[in-house]
């Protein structure tokens, strides 16, 4: 296989680009991030423009504000009270402790050496008082300091910025991708459409199923006596847009919390039981029905998609790695359906005679006078 030097140079100027969108990753990750809500977002600007005759830049003004709020929210009220209440889970960590080595049975603990009891209760007992010092003092930093709340708030600042100029020259951005798709995929306009209708709706889908885990999840956290019930229901549910992080933090933030409410096993045990009936109806009935019509996604693509979102980004990869793994999927898809029907259309060859000619020039009749012959024919006919 001969390897020429253009080759060389595209490999080379590939590992490059990269190495440098690795290296500048926590910007390349603000602006994707406001790609990703430009491209969700862009079919409401769109609905408010030409149904309801709202100017385009006041309903790209009114989406942003409407996202704005939405973080506004997340920031002053489920944040702080979840904070609340992993303090809380930290502190009550040595008491739960020592209920656990209280119940051990004394059968067992016959069997066992004289001092191992006494070791192993003290060595539990000073582990979780320092896990406890360690958690307590790691969230108590974490609420309270500024300079990462700033920080923070200057990221999403920048996203929102980057989100309105986007939208409101939505269509230019649209060319240039549909420019660069081109390159691979003919009639990119048509393949941008579907692919656009399919993840759209597949996001569409995916926040329907999340606000249906919001409504159970809230009822569930009722029944196993947990304190802010209404508003953790709604955090559980609507993180279960990212793919399993919102029922693996249902089932051990609320089973824990539902414990220490209320120091008995009845009320975690209903609640892990209403958990499993919820995940079965989410499993069963609910998620395939309201994503019928829509992009179903393989389960490992879900999986290596977070895991990159999560080593490059963290969590704000986690929440933009389904949105574009679904994106790129449909990208794949679209390239290859338009190749395949490349390669099947027909071939177009200047082989064939002309009409007219091929009974003169394919004649295989045994007549040697052909112009006599068919002439003759034609006279008589």
């Amino acid at each position: 296989m001969n390897i020429t030097f253009t080759t060389m140079f595209k490999v080379f100027f590939f590992l490059i680009a990269l190495y440098t969108l690795y290296y500048i990753r926590a910007t390349v990750s603000i602006l994707l991030i406001a790609l990703v809500l430009a491209f969700l977002l862009d079919p409401l600007v769109t609905f408010l423009h030409r149904k309801l005759h709202i100017p385009r830049l006041a309903s790209v003004f009114m989406v942003v504000l409407g996202m704005v709020s939405i973080m506004l929210m997340l920031v002053l009220t489920i944040i702080p009270i979840l904070l609340s209440q992993l303090l809380f889970l930290a502190s009550q960590a040595p008491q739960l402790v020592q209920m656990a080595i209280a119940a051990v049975p004394d059968d067992i603990v016959d069997v066992l050496p004289d001092d191992y009891i006494d070791r192993t209760k003290l060595l539990i007992t000073d582990s979780a008082k320092d896990l406890s010092k360690i958690t307590l003092t790691t969230l108590t930093k974490l609420s309270n300091s500024f300079i990462y709340t700033l920080i923070a708030a200057g990221k999403l600042g920048i996203i929102m910025i980057l989100l309105f100029y986007l939208m409101k020259d939505f269509v230019k951005v649209k060319g240039v991708f549909l420019a660069l798709i081109a390159i691979k995929v003919p009639n990119g306009e048509y393949y941008y459409d579907q692919m656009s209708q399919k993840v759209v709706g597949f996001f569409q889908g995916q926040i329907l199923v999340a606000t249906f885990l919001a409504i159970m999840y809230t009822i569930g956290l009722k029944i196993g006596g947990v304190d802010m019930w209404f508003i953790l229901g709604a955090f559980f549910g609507y993180l279960s847009i990212v793919p399993y992080l919102g029922a693996l933090t249902a089932f051990t933030l609320g089973t824990s919390l539902a414990f220490i409410h209320n120091f008995d096993l009845l009320h975690p045990l209903m609640f892990v039981l209403w958990l499993m009936f919820t995940q079965a109806l989410e499993g069963y009935l609910v998620t395939p029905r309201i994503m019928a019509n829509r992009m179903n996604i393989h389960p490992v693509v879900v999986i290596v998609s977070l895991f990159i979102g999560a080593k490059l980004y963290g969590l704000a990869g986690m929440i933009i790695a389904l949105p574009v793994a679904a994106f790129l999927v449909q990208l794949l898809l679209a390239y290859l359906d338009a190749r395949e029907s490349s390669m099947k259309a027909p071939q177009v060859t200047t082989d064939e005679p002309p009409q007219g000619a091929a009974h003169v020039e394919g004649c295989t009749c045994s007549c040697h006078g052909t112009h006599g012959t068919h002439g003759s024919a034609t006279e008589r006919e």
